[in-house]
């Protein structure tokens, strides 16, 4: 019975991929920040990949989604997405931890409050104007995505890797970076206004808004 359940669960994933079920034919649907039926109470649609969704831990790579796909509030932890094309995608306070989407192109989508913890979005990630404000993600790999534009204002970042990003012009107002790798990363003209950025490494590769000496007195590591 579980096995059926879980196959059932799957197939109805994959069918409503192409367009996503309609919004007023879920269950549960995002408002006000939370995922609510018509009486008022919270849940999440089993089996659904798309608003209010719960498919965790299944592989989905190479999905060509139509821009502006929803997936407020859903569920994706550990799931596998790499290579997903979704621009202007809406993740708002979605379950996204330990998932994979390296080499994904998601430029221009929400992911205001997100849970990332352990995420995997690199290997050339398209994450440019982005909105990752108040995001958690923690050990997250950014690694050589490109994030020029995105917004993290008030994200908590630490201990996560951003090697050889491009975050030229980013926002990273009040978000914590301690411990975070910078090395190779490019964060010219990047606002770090009461950014936390103890612990956080760089290296003569690195391209910071500020010279050595500040970086230095932020508590920031120089590594040959």
């Amino acid at each position: 019975m579980k096995l059926l359940t879980l196959l059932i669960g799957i197939l109805s994933t994959f069918t409503s991929i192409p367009g996503f079920a309609q919004s007023t034919l879920l269950g549960f649907q995002y408002r006000n920040g939370r995922c609510l039926n018509q009486e008022n109470q919270e849940g999440l649609n089993t089996g659904h990949f798309g608003e209010c969704g719960q498919v965790d831990g299944i592989s989905l790579p190479n999905q060509l989604l139509q821009p502006g796909a929803r997936f407020m509030g859903a569920h994706l932890r550990g799931t596998d997405l790499r290579r997903m094309v979704a621009e202007n995608a809406n993740f708002e306070r979605s379950d996204l931890r330990m998932i994979t989407l390296s080499g994904a192109d998601l430029r221009g989508s929400q992911f205001r409050e997100a849970l990332l913890d352990g995420a995997l979005l690199d290997f050339g990630s398209n994450l440019e104007s982005c909105n990752f404000e108040g995001v958690l993600a923690r050990g997250a790999n950014f690694n050589s995505a490109t994030l020029r534009r995105s917004r993290w204002t008030g994200a908590r970042l630490q201990g996560s890797g951003f090697r050889d990003a491009d975050l030229y012009l980013t926002d990273f107002t009040f978000a914590d970076l301690r411990d975070s790798d910078l090395r190779g990363a490019d964060l010219t003209a990047a606002d770090l206004f009461g950014a936390q950025l103890s612990g956080a490494f760089f290296n003569p590769f690195t391209r910071l808004p500020f010279d050595r000496s500040e970086a230095y007195r932020l508590g920031m590591i120089f590594t040959p």
